[in-house]
């Protein structure tokens, strides 16, 4: 119910250095008060470990302001996407302190919302209307 509010989104905009944009828009609603909603992913433009793969380097959500009482009560809702990924951040310069569960839980983070910047927001309105081969 909550999702009908969606009134359009960004897909994927750059912004300066290295990562992408997922920005959603909402209208008025009774359930949050919080409107736009974005995911900011942050990725290191260089390759460390000659793999070619990028380095990410963070991912941060909008706190999302729910009118009292219509919050989701579980994790399985859509709007945890917008929950921010964080990692404690080194004492020593020059060191990532990111462990293997949180370095697996934001390339996670990292793969989803490269597909729907990539695969849901250009074919939003052909999987709406189920003319989109689901397969791609």
């Amino acid at each position: 119910q909550k999702m009908k509010m969606l009134n359009g989104e960004d897909p994927g905009e750059k912004r300066s250095g290295s990562g992408f944009v997922i920005t959603m828009h909402f209208a008025e609603n009774p359930f949050m008060k919080t409107l736009t909603l974005e995911k900011v992913y942050e990725v290191s433009p260089q390759v460390d470990d000659g793999s070619g793969t990028e380095t990410i380097l963070s991912s941060t959500g909008t706190p999302i302001v729910w009118t009292a009482g219509t919050a989701p009560d579980s994790d399985d809702s859509f709007f945890i996407f917008f929950d921010t990924i964080v990692h404690e951040a080194s004492p020593e310069p020059g060191v990532n302190a990111l462990n293997q569960e949180d370095a697996e839980l934001l390339e996670l983070d990292h793969a989803i919302g490269k597909t729907f910047k990539d695969s849901i927001i250009p074919n939003a309105l052909k999987l709406y209307l189920g003319a989109c081969d689901t397969n791609e």
